[in-house]
């Protein structure tokens, strides 16, 4: 695992379940490195590239892009960590 993957599994590991496999934690932050490459790609290039014949064309980073993200969230459901998105609900003021 090179450097920048480390550091992606870093960043990630918090957010996962002390359990998670680390051929998992390989397989997400590949994932993410990969969704963020593709993004660097498309802010250089544009959504938008001329083909062979030169008419426009989606980039093709954009379907890297999506299909990383897809796979990413694959990935990382069974494993996040359990969030309590519990809050208490603002008080009522009392009726006069």
């Amino acid at each position: 695992m090179n450097a920048e993957l480390k550091k992606i599994v870093a960043e990630v590991k918090p957010t996962l379940k002390a359990e998670t496999p680390d051929v998992i934690l390989e397989a997400i932050a590949t994932q993410i490195l990969t969704a963020r490459e593709a993004r660097k790609a498309l802010d250089r290039d544009g959504l938008m590239v001329r083909d062979a014949k030169h008419n426009p064309v989606a980039h093709p980073a954009l379907d890297a892009e999506r299909a990383a993200q897809n796979q990413l969230t694959a990935l990382m459901k069974p494993w996040l960590a359990k969030v309590s998105a519990r809050r208490t609900p603002p008080k009522r003021r009392a009726r006069t």
